[in-house]
């Protein structure tokens, strides 16, 4: 037996001194008398109790022992036992592919797979991190009653982040949408679920401007059954007439919309309706932005591009000529244009080539913290594999901005801008491009490339992974019988359009859904599962409440016993 607060234990010194004080206190008995004949007389009469010096009643004894009692169960006992038992972790992904089973589905799949478990064996529950994350370890029953709770939430499966699960467990199951295509390990086993979100979903929804008033709206649809639907498509914005297109999709099919509209509106909004109503919609909100323009150049890897693509103050185009900036990544960049050099071919004029660094740490150089391209950024995390430090030769006009002992690796120029990197941002060669602070980094860079930038107005409308829950934001628009509306307001934003509080219009909408069904039924995937063998396990039992109950019941005597 182990005690979670053993120094509760020290309540039971004065609780002992009290029981030493009450069996060493004297009793007497005090009886007038007129002669010393009578007062034998009275001794005499009291018979053989009275000639003893101490007595302890059962009154006492009584709130003593619930005394004692109570001081044990302050200090918290467990007892452990050993029993066999099995460690499992459940993981769920109560995704977007998910809508279009019946409700409870996900609850009642995993609950037929804790039907396999033994009631001593213990689960470790396993939600997004907006759902919480992970749980304590509990039986089945427990994890059967919140996987009923769990519902489903209006974000992509590919959007989900669950928590890593710790090494505590003997397997982790999974129960995800078969659109993940998760791979199964030694210690991993993948239950896929079919993938079928609501009959109709809107695959793209997409704004341009044609000219200076009309804009011109996409909308892609995708039927996710195998019936024929039809309906139509209702495409609206402020202060614009809205325009009703017809759709007729086959089984499994896809229609696109191209509708030309007149009018100046703030956002766009697009509904779906089939006979029961009306089902997905999206939304899209204009936004005026100062927005530069780059191109690309050399052997750019994937995570440099999806900077560009991602960061809404740039616009990747083709040509180096008409670019506001340049990325030249193993190259020479355009002579006078502003430009980030990754991994140049020679240093310029005024360097040399210095030591060749292997594997060091950026925690250990010498940065210039105070310059305007390194706020905000961490290089703590940071390590590289290889790099060639370069070396100044007289005076360069060009600033040092992270130095390792002589070698520099961080440069910049002013006339024309100018940023110089001399390692490799791949993921063979460093970590750099895979951390937050290389996306800072790069936006103080196009800062410093391009202050100016180009006025440019366009359409956006972000997923409700990216909005998150935004408490602060008042719903403009939001169709009561919409899929996912009906829920009540959970962890992310439900599709569309919200005001903030300073009067900004903001858009969230679900597209894109894709639909895919598992090779194995579910339910016969279940039966088919091996699990781990039961280990000996140490279960402890909490001991206090008993111990409480047992005090209360001491006391209650022991105060009748005095009262009488």
């Amino acid at each position: 037996m182990q005690f979670l607060f053993p120094w509760a234990l020290l309540s039971l010194l004065p609780i002992g001194a009290a029981a030493f004080w009450a069996i060493r206190r004297a009793t007497q008995k005090v009886m007038p008398v007129g002669s010393l004949r009578l007062w034998e007389r009275a001794v005499a009469s009291l018979g053989p109790t009275a000639k003893k010096p101490r007595r302890v009643s059962a009154a006492w004894l009584l709130l003593l022992a619930g005394a004692a009692a109570a001081g044990v169960a302050l200090s918290r006992p467990v007892h452990y036992a050993e029993a066999p038992a099995r460690r499992v972790a459940i993981a769920l992904w109560p995704a977007a592919e998910l809508a279009g089973l019946e409700h409870g589905t996900l609850g009642e799949i995993t609950h037929t797979f804790l039907q396999r478990l033994s009631d001593t064996d213990r689960v470790r529950l396993v939600l997004p991190t907006v759902l919480g994350g992970s749980s304590d370890f509990i039986s089945p029953h427990e994890a059967t009653l919140r996987a009923y709770k769990v519902r489903l939430l209006p974000v992509a499966a590919e959007d989900l982040t669950l928590p890593v699960m710790g090494e505590d467990v003997q397997h982790i199951y999974r129960f995800a949408p078969a659109t993940l295509k998760l791979e199964d390990g030694p210690d991993t086993t993948t239950i896929a679920l079919p993938a079928t979100p609501r009959e109709i979903t809107i695959d793209t929804f997409a704004v341009s401007h044609i000219g200076k008033k009309n804009v011109q709206v996409f909308v892609a649809l995708q039927n996710h059954t195998a019936q024929p639907q039809q309906g139509m498509v209702v495409i609206s914005g402020n202060g614009v007439s809205p325009v009703v297109p017809e759709y007729d999709l086959p089984p499994g099919g896809r229609q696109s919309f191209v509708m030309e509209m007149s009018g100046a509106s703030d956002y766009y909004s697009v509904y779906v309706t089939n006979p029961l109503g009306l089902g997905a919609s999206a939304y899209a909100v204009r936004r005026r932005r100062v927005v530069a323009d780059v191109a690309i150049i050399g052997r750019a890897g994937p995570l440099v591009r999806r900077f560009v693509q991602k960061n809404p103050a740039l616009r990747l185009i083709d040509d180096p000529a008409g670019a506001d900036a340049v990325i030249a990544v193993g190259k020479s960049a355009p002579a006078g244009a502003p430009a980030v050099v990754i991994d140049p071919p020679e240093p310029p004029t005024e360097w040399r080539a210095g030591n060749t660094l292997e594997n060091f740490a950026l925690r250990d150089a010498d940065v210039l913290a105070d310059h305007p391209i390194l706020a905000h950024v961490d290089f703590s995390a940071v390590v590289v594999r290889r790099a060639v430090g370069w070396r100044p030769v007289g005076t360069p006009r060009q600033q040092r901005l992270v130095s390792i002992g002589p070698d520099a690796l961080v440069l910049a120029q002013v006339g024309p801008r100018r940023v110089w990197l001399t390692f490799d941002t791949a993921t063979e060669n460093t970590n750099f491009a895979m951390t937050e602070s290389f996306v800072i980094f790069m936006a103080n860079v196009f800062k410093y490339l391009a202050p100016q930038g180009r006025p440019d107005v366009s359409w956006e409308s972000v997923s409700p992974s990216s909005a998150g829950p935004r408490r602060d934001w008042v719903s403009l628009e939001l169709p009561e019988n919409a899929p996912f509306a009906a829920e009540a307001d959970g962890p992310v934003l439900r599709p569309g359009l919200y005001r903030d509080k300073v009067g900004e219009i903001h858009a969230v909408s679900l597209t894109g859904l894709k639909s895919a069904q598992p090779e194995t039924d579910p339910q016969r995937r279940i039966a088919d599962i091996s699990l781990p063998e039961p280990q000996p396990l140490s279960q402890g039992r909490q001991l206090w409440p008993f111990l409480a109950l047992a005090a209360g019941l001491f006391w209650l005597g022991g105060w009748t016993a005095r009262l009488r």
